[in-house]
C-alpha cells in the first residue's frame, strides 16, 4: 500500500506560489513566478519527502530510504507548479494595477498595452527624412558620399566620382580628414546650406517643418579621433531622448552635443 497523493502536492505548491505573490505583493507574471517558485519549491521538497517517508514506513522500510531523490524531484515540481500559481496571482496583480502584465513593476510604455511583451517605449514622434543611398558604406569616404546623398535627393547631376575628386578623397588612405571650416566652405560651394542651432534637433516641430519643406540635415562631428560628415536618417523621439540615426549609427542627442564639434546645417 503507498501513498498516492501527487496531485495534491502540487496544487499545494501551486497555492502556495499564489500565496507566496501575494503575500510579497510580486506584480507582473515574472516577479509572481520567481516567488512563487521559491515558495513552491520548498513546499514540493517538504511534501515529498514525507510522502516518501510515509511510503516507505508502510512498506516496512526505513523512513529515509530514497529521500534525496524523493525531495529534489519535489522541489523540481513544486518550483514549474508554484511558478505558475505565482505568475497567475502576479499577472492578475498587474492587470488589476494598470501595469505590464509580465513585468508589473514597470508602468506600460507609450505606445505599448498591458499585454505587451516587450514594454520598451516606442517613440511618439518619429522624423523620417528618407535620405536616399548614395556613394559607398565606408566610414572614411564620409564626405564625399553625404554630398552624394544631398545632390542625389536634390536631383542634382553631380556623381560620386565627381564628388571624390572635388575632396581630394583617396581610398584606403586614411579618408578625408577636413575640419569645420572646410566642410562648411565645401557644403557652400557645392549647394545652398544654412548653418543652425544642433539645439533645434529637439525640437520635433522645428525637424518636421525642415522636412516637409523637402530640405535635410547634414552634420559634421567628431568621430573617435577623426572628423566626420553625415546627414540624418532619422530623429525618433521619445518622453525623456531624442535618438538621432546618422549612415553610421544610432546616437542619443544628449552623446552627439556632449563636445562644441557637433555641428549640423539645413540644406
Amino acid at each position: 500500500m503507498t501513498l498516492a497523493l501527487g496531485g495534491w502536492r502540487w496544487s499545494l505548491s501551486a497555492a502556495g506560489g499564489a500565496w507566496a505573490a501575494a503575500t510579497f505583493k510580486a506584480v507582473g507574471v515574472a516577479a509572481g513566478a520567481g516567488v512563487g517558485a521559491l515558495s513552491g519549491s520548498v513546499l514540493g521538497a517538504g511534501s515529498s519527502f514525507l510522502l516518501n517517508g510515509g511510503n516507505n514506513l508502510m512498506s516496512g522500510n526505513n523512513f529515509f530510504d530514497n529521500w534525496k531523490s524523493s525531495t529534489i524531484s519535489g522541489a523540481i515540481n513544486g518550483a514549474v507548479t508554484g511558478a505558475i500559481g505565482g505568475g497567475i496571482a502576479g499577472g492578475k496583480a498587474a492587470l488589476k494595477q494598470g501595469k505590464n502584465v509580465w513585468w508589473g513593476g514597470n508602468d506600460v510604455k507609450h505606445g505599448r498595452g498591458q499585454w505587451s511583451f516587450i514594454n520598451a517605449e516606442k517613440p511618439h514622434t518619429v522624423v523620417d527624412f528618407k535620405t536616399p543611398r548614395a556613394g559607398s558604406t565606408k566610414l572614411n569616404d564620409c564626405v564625399p558620399t553625404t554630398l552624394a546623398e544631398l545632390d542625389k535627393h536634390f536631383e542634382g547631376s553631380t556623381s560620386y566620382d565627381e564628388y571624390v575628386k572635388r575632396t581630394n578623397y583617396i581610398d584606403d588612405r586614411g579618408g578625408v580628414t577636413m575640419k569645420l571650416g572646410e566642410y562648411d566652405n565645401l557644403i557652400n560651394d557645392n549647394l545652398y546650406a544654412k548653418r543652425f542651432n544642433p539645439a533645434q534637433l529637439e525640437n520635433s516641430s522645428a525637424m518636421q517643418s525642415i522636412k516637409d519643406s523637402g530640405k535635410m540635415v547634414t552634420v559634421h562631428m567628431k568621430h573617435g579621433t577623426v572628423f566626420h560628415a553625415d546627414n540624418i536618417r532619422s530623429i525618433k523621439y521619445y518622453s525623456n531622448k531624442v535618438v538621432v540615426q546618422l549612415r553610421i549609427g544610432s546616437y542619443k542627442y544628449t552623446d552627439l552635443v556632449k563636445t562644441n564639434y557637433f555641428k549640423t546645417w539645413g540644406s
